[in-house]
């Protein structure tokens, strides 16, 4: 008989308990780390690490995962694989079983789903719409001011990269369509969009944009916007002042969700030269769960495609092509979120203390210490 240790205390964890009692299994371990020390059951609830233990010391050999958040779900069933539980030995309830009458369910461990045949849920996606943008700023986060006006990636390539994603990836919580500016192609967004609603249906869709063409946009693709529950995520530079009462108007007036950030008088400065220690660069990246989406392969952010860019205009020593994940190879959903979830080489050269810089408008004027701290990391 399975020595059964249970990941989750929530409603789904008691429907799956309830119906191994009727069977006479009782559970070895009940974990939780947001009710550690409760009572479950008569067992008091232990963390995540606690119940790895168990697992080492053979005292459980099947981890039942029980969540109905398809996040959380996916965020401790990661934690697991990286404390090096065997997916094998991982299984998860099916949300089903919380409404099926129990009468109806005679053997409740024939009906867990293993690991391996549930995908993981991807949190957040930026996509790029185009490459060039219409403001270019300096010390832009994508280097976006070193990209020609007209360039984008293959269209059919990114259609053939969302498609290769749903076959890793039950479901991603968020996509961002980036740039550039990704209102300045308005039927290139469009078809973004239309792909990423077709592959991923319960996503989120936001567009991440400067706001400068928002004016200019045609009654199409505000028809578009709204029947796809579009939102529109406006990043508020000090040039928005003067539109931005017309711009927020026209947008509640097109019935168009709106977010507009905080204004952003500062950009920062955080790429360095020197190396610096990984562990403080991921514990305080404002972008460490913003994956980047980039000609088939998947990054933890769009750092490498700036580097990319960079190093067209300097000799970046520790630049790389390889890095990422290719989403055409041999790892799975599991293995690709678990890689994006660590820190990966270019963290060293991201720093923890960012450098401070004014905002402005550039154009093609750029200098690479408009991206690099000088000297060290800064991390002592």
């Amino acid at each position: 008989m399975n020595k059964i240790g249970l990941l989750g205390c929530g409603q789904l964890g008691k429907k799956f308990n309830s119906l191994l009692v009727k069977q006479g299994i009782t559970l070895e371990a009940v974990a939780d780390n947001n009710k550690v020390g409760e009572c479950f059951d008569e067992k008091k609830v232990i963390d995540v690490r606690t119940l790895f233990q168990k697992y080492i010391n053979k005292e459980l050999d099947m981890i039942v995962i029980a969540i109905m958040s398809d996040r959380e779900r996916t965020e401790v069933a990661i934690q697991l694989l990286d404390l090096g539980i065997d997916a094998n030995n991982i299984f998860f309830v099916p949300e089903w079983i919380n409404v099926f009458p129990e009468e109806e369910i005679s053997d409740v461990k024939k009906e867990l789903i293993p690991m391996k045949e549930m995908k993981p849920t991807l949190n957040w996606l930026d996509i790029p719409v185009v490459d060039y943008c219409n403001l270019n700023c300096k010390g832009c986060w994508m280097a976006c001011n070193l990209v020609e006006k007209g360039t984008a990636g293959d269209i059919e390539r990114y259609e053939s990269d969302m498609k290769r994603l749903t076959k890793l990836y039950g479901n991603i919580e968020e996509i961002h369509f980036m740039g550039g500016e990704p209102l300045a192609d308005e039927q290139r967004l469009k078809r973004c969009i239309e792909v990423a609603h077709e592959c991923f249906p319960r996503a989120a869709l936001f567009i991440t944009t400067n706001g400068l063409l928002i004016e200019q946009l045609s009654d199409e693709i505000w028809d578009f916007l709204k029947k796809n529950d579009v939102m529109i995520a406006i990043s508020y530079y000090p040039i928005l002042s003067d539109k931005i009462y017309n711009i927020t108007k026209l947008t509640y007036d097109h019935n168009v969700k709106l977010y507009i950030s905080e204004k952003k008088e500062k950009f920062l400065k955080r790429f360095s030269w020197d190396v610096g220690d990984v562990e403080d660069a991921r514990k305080d990246c404002p972008n460490k769960h913003a994956h980047y989406l980039y000609n088939g392969r998947i990054y933890v952010c769009g750092f490498p495609i700036t580097l990319e860019r960079l190093n067209q205009i300097v000799d970046i020593p520790w630049y790389r092509k390889d890095v990422g994940y290719d989403i055409y190879g041999k790892l799975d959903g599991w293995d690709i979120t678990s890689g994006l979830n660590r820190p990966y080489e270019y963290c060293e050269h991201c720093c923890a203390n960012m450098e401070e810089i004014d905002w402005k408008s550039v154009g093609k004027s750029i200098d690479i210490s408009d991206w690099f701290i000088q000297g060290k990391c800064c991390r002592e």
